[in-house]
């Protein structure tokens, strides 16, 4: 196994250390400025899902509200069927009885003649 030698006894380093404190005053503002578009972006995710979560409160609002009205439509329709079965009864029953009163009437004819 090698030992890693200590940084200040690599010579590599002595030569980039004077440069060092240049490379960071150079690079402090492009990390500032990443932090700024990361804080930024941070912000736009929060508001996008504070956005999203009312927009599913939304949702499942106009959910209950639509399944209300599916019901409320299914049982006007199964009223309606019961109101027009209610109405065709009569009808049937009418046109019963004009049959029977058309047959009494022939009847009636045929007896007399």
């Amino acid at each position: 196994m090698a030992t890693q030698e200590r940084p200040y006894k690599n010579p590599r380093l002595k030569k980039y250390n004077p440069q060092l404190p240049r490379t960071l005053i150079d690079k402090t503002p492009q990390l500032q400025g990443a932090i700024e578009q990361v804080f930024k972006h941070k912000t736009a995710v929060e508001e996008l899902e504070k956005r999203l979560r009312a927009s599913r409160k939304r949702n499942i609002m106009c959910q209950r509200k639509l399944d209300n009205a599916m019901k409320v439509q299914e049982d006007d329709e199964i009223q309606l069927k019961q109101l027009t079965d209610q109405h065709d009864e009569p009808k049937l029953d009418f046109l019963w009885s004009k049959t029977m009163i058309q047959e009494l009437e022939v009847f009636m004819e045929t007896q007399q003649t």
